[in-house]
């Protein structure tokens, strides 16, 4: 399977993990977040907001986790606000599952 994995250029966990980390430290991902956001503000339509949110089970824990019965698992969520367009203009981090 690695050998698979050299054949396709695929990059390992351990690389998309350690560029992840870098980017949030050194402050590029709040850059693109910006710019992004720089780059539709003329399309922006904040006359409606909405919030949404998705669940996602955490079967091997985390920082922000919480049983939720409904779905009988423990659970993190992440709440993005969307202009009436559905453009996403701010999030929460990610926050524990409640029932």
């Amino acid at each position: 399977m690695a050998e698979q994995r050299q054949e396709r250029n695929e990059p390992s966990w351990q690389a998309v993990y350690a560029h992840w980390s870098n980017w949030s430290a050194d402050g590029s991902l709040e850059r693109v977040w910006q710019a992004s956001i720089m780059t539709i503000k003329d399309e922006l339509d904040l006359t409606q907001m909405n919030l949404d949110g998705r669940h996602a089970i955490a079967k091997k824990g985390g920082e922000s986790v919480s049983y939720q019965t409904r779905k009988r698992a423990k659970t993190s969520n992440i709440l993005p606000i969307t202009d009436a367009n559905g453009y996403v203009v701010a999030s929460t981090g990610i926050v524990a599952g409640q029932s």
